[in-house]
C-alpha cells in the first residue's frame, strides 16, 4: 500500500468532478477490529482507516475519506459545532467552542478554520454531509465484511 500523493488526489478529484460520482469500498478485517475505506478499483488507494471497537468504524473511515476528497467543499457547509474567537472580557482573543443551530452533526469548524468530519458519530451523519455536498448516497453490501458506498451528484 503506497501513500496517496498530491497528484493522485488531484486526479481523483478531477475524476469526481468529471463523472459526478465517487465510489468507495469499506472493508472490514476478519477480526472486525479494523476497517479500511479505499477508492473503488482493483488497486484502490486507502483514504480512511478506523481501528478498535466501541464506535462506528465505517462512519469514521468514510468520514476520513470525505474530509480528504472534499476539504474545500466542506468549507461551504454549516457545521454542527464551531470554535469562535471570544470578543471582550478577560478571555478576549481565546477560542471557545459551541453548537451551531441546524448545523450538520459530526462536522466541526476547527480553530484554524478547517473543517473536520467526525464519522465516529455514525455513518448516517457522514451520509448527511455527503448529501449536503449535493450527492445522493447508496450503501450496498458486496459480501462478507465489505460494503460499497456510491455517491452521485444530483441531476
Amino acid at each position: 500500500m503506497s501513500k496517496l500523493g498530491a497528484e493522485d488526489l488531484k486526479d481523483i478529484k478531477e475524476t469526481i468532478a468529471h463523472t459526478g460520482e465517487f465510489r468507495v469500498h469499506l472493508i472490514r478485517s476478519k477480526s472486525n477490529l479494523t476497517l479500511k475505506c479505499r477508492m473503488w478499483r482493483y488497486d484502490g488507494r486507502v483514504i480512511g482507516v478506523a481501528n478498535g471497537g466501541g464506535y462506528d468504524k465505517a462512519g469514521a473511515a468514510l468520514g476520513q475519506g470525505v474530509e480528504l476528497l472534499f476539504a474545500e467543499e466542506l468549507q461551504a457547509l454549516k457545521p454542527g459545532y464551531e470554535y469562535v474567537k471570544v470578543e471582550g472580557g478577560a478571555r478576549a482573543g481565546s477560542m471557545e467552542g459551541g453548537k451551531v443551530k441546524e448545523g450538520l452533526y459530526g462536522l466541526t469548524r476547527l480553530q484554524d478554520g478547517k473543517m473536520s468530519l467526525d464519522g465516529s458519530c455514525g455513518i448516517e451523519s457522514v451520509c448527511a454531509v455527503i448529501r449536503a455536498l449535493g450527492f445522493t448516497v447508496g450503501i450496498y453490501s458486496t459480501g462478507t465484511g465489505s460494503d460499497m458506498v456510491i455517491a452521485r451528484r444530483k441531476a
